[in-house]
């Protein structure tokens, strides 16, 4: 996945944060606490918080 992002243009920031946030998610279904705060935090607190209160999506601010 790290591969598929770099290739990312800058211009798909959105795109980006959304990808972060996800490999973020399975660092912490892994129990990989603090690589999934520092992918989080990669991604951007604004997306991460509000993926992470969309009904149904384990929520980011516990980290």
């Amino acid at each position: 996945m790290d591969e598929g992002i770099a290739l990312l243009p800058a211009t798909h920031s959105k795109t980006r944060a959304a990808f972060l946030t996800y490999q973020a998610e399975a660092y912490l279904r892994d129990g990989e606490i603090e690589t999934a705060a520092e992918t989080a935090t990669r991604a951007g607190s604004g997306w991460t918080t509000r993926l992470g209160q969309r009904p149904g999506r384990p929520g980011f601010t516990a980290l």
